[in-house]
């Protein structure tokens, strides 16, 4: 059994149980369908930090959906991309992935907040590939 309770323990400041609730589950799971799909229209226009941008929006929204849906969330602070991407029930995909993710945060902060214009487009790439993949994962789960 996947223990929840120890990752809450370990995260007291950044997550905390709420009551599940599954309508917004799948409005987040839609969210990340969106943010994904903005993300390969912004990669086939060659706008790749958009392509980042958005596919790292996408991961949030596809993991936030797993959280909503288990009665958790995980609070805007120091520590929560962290949290909210070691939460031990998500897609395996998630945590095979966890440097791609982490490496994909990294680039967003930098197209965002410090003008972007540093991500190749393998990288960019790589991002958009692994947000189809999860999306895809998290659409089953909510069929």
């Amino acid at each position: 059994m996947i223990d929840v309770d120890a990752w809450l323990r370990r995260w007291p400041n950044v997550a905390q149980r709420v009551l599940p609730n599954d309508a917004l589950a799948r409005l987040l799971a839609r969210a990340a369908r969106a943010n994904v799909d903005r993300a390969q229209d912004a990669l086939d226009r060659g706008d790749l930090d958009a392509a980042t941008i958005w596919g790292e929006n996408a991961l949030v929204n596809a993991a936030d959906a797993i959280l909503q849906r288990d009665g958790v969330r995980v609070r805007g602070t120091d520590g929560a991309h962290q949290a909210r991407f070691g939460y031990p029930r998500l897609p395996r995909t998630f945590t095979a992935n966890a440097r791609v993710i982490a490496r994909a945060r990294r680039q967003r902060n930098v197209a965002a907040y410090e003008g972007g214009g540093r991500i190749s487009r393998t990288e960019a790439q790589a991002i958009v590939l692994l947000c189809v993949r999860v999306i895809a994962e998290v659409e089953v789960i909510f069929k």
